[in-house]
């Protein structure tokens, strides 16, 4: 987790899990929130412009390339 979040202590991490591992439900309950709020937001949120769609996959086809 520290390679990916750099800005987070070990520290930070550790009491991430001490935290979940005594409040599973309550973690759950608050992962199961966001999920509905994503969700909402989806199916409330307007589909991009053409202009922006296209914007988007020339970045996406770039990002691509530098990767292979």
């Amino acid at each position: 987790m520290v390679q990916n979040f750099p800005t987070l202590s070990l520290a930070q991490v550790y009491g991430a899990i001490a935290f979940y591992l005594n409040h599973p439900e309550e973690t759950e309950d608050y992962l199961r929130g966001l999920q509905a709020a994503w969700a909402e937001l989806e199916r409330n949120a307007e589909p991009p412009s053409g202009e922006l769609q296209q914007r988007l996959d020339a970045v996406r086809h770039r990002r691509l390339a530098k990767q292979a």
